[in-house]
Parts: C-alpha cells; sequence; structure tokens
C-alpha cells in the first residue's frame, strides 16, 4: 500500500482544472473537451462543464454526477481512487492523512488472510472503495463492519457475478471479533446513514447490498474477470 494522503485537501484545495491540464484535457474557458468516445466529432464542442466554486466537472453527455479531480483521475487513467490520490500527490504538494481511529480500522483489513488471497488485479477496486470518504468519518466499529461487508460483496461479485451477499449475523460476529448486540447496532447505524440495504432475512443470514458500490464498478470487474480468464 502507497501512503494515506489527505482526501479532502486533494478534493478542495487542489483545483480540478489544473488536474485537468495534467491529464492533458484540453480547456475552453469554463468548459472541458470530453476524451470519452461517443462525442460527435470528438466533442468539437466541449461538454464537459467545470464547478469552480464546488472544484468538480461533468459532462452533460457522460456523467450522472459530478466528478471530483480524484474521480476525474481514476476514470481517465483507468485506476483507483488511491492509486489516483498517489497521482495528484506526485504532481502536486498534498499532505498525508492524519491517523483517525477509523482509517485503523480499514487500513487492519490490508493485513488480512481474505484480502491477501484477492487477485492482484482485483485489490484496487477493494483499496478504491473502503478508502471512500463517504464513510471515513464512521466510528471505528460500524467502519470494520462496512469493511468487511464491503469486501465480502466484492468477492462474491469476484466469485459469481452477484451484486448482494449473504452473511450470517454469526460471521460477522466471528469477523469482528465483538458480540451479536454490539453487530447489530453497526448495522443499524450503516442503514441509517444509508451506507447498506438489507434486502431480505434467511433465518439467522442477511442478504446486503452496499450503496458505495457503484453499478457500473460492478460490470466493469465482471468485464475484467472474464477477459483474464479468457487469456489464461
Amino acid at each position: 500500500m502507497g501512503a494515506y494522503y489527505d482526501l479532502k485537501y486533494i478534493r478542495e484545495r487542489i483545483p480540478i482544472q489544473e488536474v485537468a491540464a495534467q491529464l492533458g484535457i484540453e480547456r475552453h474557458g469554463k468548459m472541458l473537451r470530453c476524451w470519452r468516445p461517443g462525442h460527435t466529432h470528438g466533442d468539437s464542442t466541449p461538454s464537459m462543464g467545470i464547478d469552480f466554486r464546488r472544484n468538480k466537472v461533468k459532462c452533460f453527455l457522460c456523467d450522472d454526477r459530478q466528478l471530483s479531480n480524484l474521480d476525474l483521475v481514476a476514470e481517465h487513467e483507468g485506476i483507483s481512487l488511491q492509486q489516483a490520490a498517489e497521482w495528484i500527490a506526485d504532481r502536486f504538494s498534498v499532505p498525508a492523512a492524519g491517523k483517525s481511529k477509523s482509517a485503523s480500522a480499514r487500513g487492519h483489513y490490508w493485513r488480512s488472510k481474505t484480502y491477501q488471497k484477492l487477485p492482484l488485479w482485483f485489490r484496487p477496486y477493494v483499496e478504491g472503495l473502503v478508502l471512500d470518504p463517504r464513510w471515513s468519518k464512521l466510528p471505528p466499529l460500524p467502519a470494520k463492519i462496512f469493511t468487511i461487508l464491503l469486501v465480502l460483496l466484492l468477492v462474491e461479485v469476484l466469485a459469481n457475478d452477484k451484486y448482494q451477499v449473504q452473511v450470517s449475523n454469526k460471521d460477522l460476529q466471528e469477523l469482528s471479533g465483538r458480540g451479536k448486540n454490539t453487530v447489530l447496532r453497526a448495522i443499524k447505524l450503516l442503514k441509517r446513514k444509508k451506507l447498506i440495504n438489507v434486502t431480505r432475512t434467511r433465518g439467522d443470514c442477511c442478504v446486503y447490498e452496499v450503496n458505495t458500490i457503484p453499478r457500473r464498478l460492478v460490470e466493469s470487474i465482471i468485464e475484467e474477470k472474464y477477459k483474464k480468464e479468457s487469456k489464461a
């Protein structure tokens, strides 16, 4: 793993237009020329608007949400968010992130046996999602439970092309090292913050979805998996 950088600082303090320039994306005033396929005449009329106040961009044809500078680098270069942070830090002055309890809870997972068994090409997907700032301020235990669910779900995507994962409360207790009621409280918090959905229950098992995993990312994982298998 590379260094942990202050992602909030990157998103708020590193001008996205300067990041775009480093990527070689052509700028015309408040617009950027989108590099993606699907634009008439190579996006001759730039269609990616810059929101200077929020430090974000959005292509009015391709994007359903605004992209931060990290999102822009990750998508343009085809890399994870952690790698995008390192890419930006190589070109701009970025402070390292402070050690928080939730960061420690997440960092613990990189040393786990489950993570070490994942294919190398698959690990950046896990890293990028686990480092997502949308849940970085969670208390330590919910952060740990969320990491477990997220990685288990990604492994399910990798193994069976499924967007849902079935986990028993006992499994979560064993993986987190905490009691039943404590785990259930953490799950309740994650549901309240809309980070996870519990689609149905089967006895002691729940079927979970993780809301921070975009469907298009799942599709790209499945597509890359089959490419790897076809080459093997």
